[in-house]
């Protein structure tokens, strides 16, 4: 209900696409992994700011056992060093939008990317959030930056979609 999704959407979309899927919603118990499975998710986000580390690491596990990617988001340094200490997170996303305000930095992802490289964790780094037009996803690649979740820029910005042809 928080992101006007259906499971039958994604049931949908696997009949229709041979890319994976990620079910975007908020898991925040087993029986939702079980049920990202049934429905065909391929990999389930989890927001370790709605998380405790014991349930980050108990979900994450499952769904790993299960054979679904995770893609962990964080909003912030805490948030990322607290991921990394988790065992099995091979894909980090970070979300550029404060959840307390709902204000949008996209510099978010760059600095959290610099925390990232002066570790020893090799992980996905996803960019989360913003995305407005075409030089925002250069800056992304231009940072080297492995990937990016867009929704709500495409919907505005239908266009962007030429960015990935």
């Amino acid at each position: 209900k928080h992101f006007l999704g259906d499971p039958d959407y994604i049931q949908d979309i696997k009949q229709q696409v041979s890319l994976p899927v990620l079910r975007k919603d908020f898991i925040v118990d087993p029986i939702q992994i079980f049920e990202s499975l049934m429905i065909g998710a391929d990999a389930i986000l989890l927001i370790k700011a709605i998380l405790d580390q014991d349930t980050s690491q108990a979900l994450l596990s499952l769904a790993k056992e299960w054979g679904l990617d995770v893609l962990f988001e964080v909003h912030n340094e805490t948030e990322l060093t607290d991921v990394l200490s988790l065992d099995g997170v091979d894909i980090i996303g970070v979300n550029n939008r404060n959840l307390n305000t709902f204000d949008v930095d996209l510099n978010t992802v760059i600095a959290l990317k610099k925390s990232l490289d002066k570790t020893s964790k090799s992980c996905l780094l996803i960019a989360e959030s913003g995305y407005q037009s075409p030089e925002d996803l250069m800056q992304i690649q231009k940072e080297n930056i492995a990937g990016v979740l867009i929704g709500e820029g495409l919907a505005k910005h239908p266009t962007l979609i030429n960015y990935f042809k």
